[in-house]
């Protein structure tokens, strides 16, 4: 009788049997990733394609936008995009601008406020809107007075945090100009119409619409806050 104890022989056959098993699911499961993962970086290819795509053709609005548009990134307010519209009304260059901190680029602005808006809009996420503001801008190699409406916005990530600061600006200064020299030219009139005691009145054919000044509506019996009506101005006429 001979007999051969093949115990341990049985357990290393048995564990490289287990080992080629494990190497052989391994090998499918990083097979499995790896086409996973080539399938991701195909979609993130394509994000990232239709994300330039998106980013020039949101670039190519604000290039094309009547009103001055710029973006300032991050809490130095870095001055990432600015439209030919805002480089004309704040006398720059883009190469004088782009990159760097609006502050720092914009020296005029020292002492006014707009500095401390873009602050406060960054760290609040509350936007500020400014009507008829007047404010210092660079003309050649000094400054001149402009009136301008304007919208400082903060940016806000997908997470809600603030990325930046958007800036619109629209100059109104030779419009605002032009109503108050109006505004102005009527006051005046006015005044020597008063000054003169005389009585003027204003007809619309096409409406009947009838108005007169306060002296006017004296001559016909009637106090200032009475509305002259036409017939009735005509009624109190002597026929003759």
């Amino acid at each position: 009788n001979t007999a051969l104890e093949v115990t341990s022989r049985r357990e290393f056959l048995q564990q490289i049997k287990q080992k080629e098993e494990r190497k052989h699911a391994l090998n499918e499961e990083m097979a499995a990733t790896l086409e996973e993962l080539t399938s991701t970086n195909e979609e993130l290819n394509k994000s990232m394609k239709q994300l330039a795509q998106s980013r020039e053709y949101i670039r190519t609005i604000i290039e094309q936008a009547p009103v001055g548009i710029a973006m300032l990134k991050g809490p130095e307010h870095l001055i990432e995009i600015a439209n030919p519209a805002i480089l004309a009304i704040w006398g720059r260059t883009e190469s004088e601008v782009i990159g760097y901190p609006h502050e720092s680029a914009r020296p005029e602005l020292r002492g006014q406020p707009v500095n401390n808006w873009l602050k406060e809009v960054y760290h609040s996420g509350k936007p500020k809107i400014n009507s008829e503001f007047a404010v210092k801008l660079r003309h050649n190699d000094g400054l001149r007075e402009a009136i301008v409406n304007s919208i400082y916005q903060p940016i806000f990530t997908d997470s809600g945090d603030i990325s930046g600061v958007l800036v619109i600006i629209e100059e109104i200064t030779e419009q605002v100009l032009a109503r108050r020299k109006n505004e102005n030219d009527q006051q005046m009139l006015a005044l020597a119409i008063d000054a003169g005691e005389l009585a003027t009145f204003y007809y619309q054919p096409a409406t009947n619409l009838f108005s007169g000044n306060s002296l006017l509506k004296n001559w016909f019996g009637l106090s200032s806050e009475e509305n002259l009506d036409l017939s009735l101005a005509l009624a109190v006429i002597l026929q003759e």
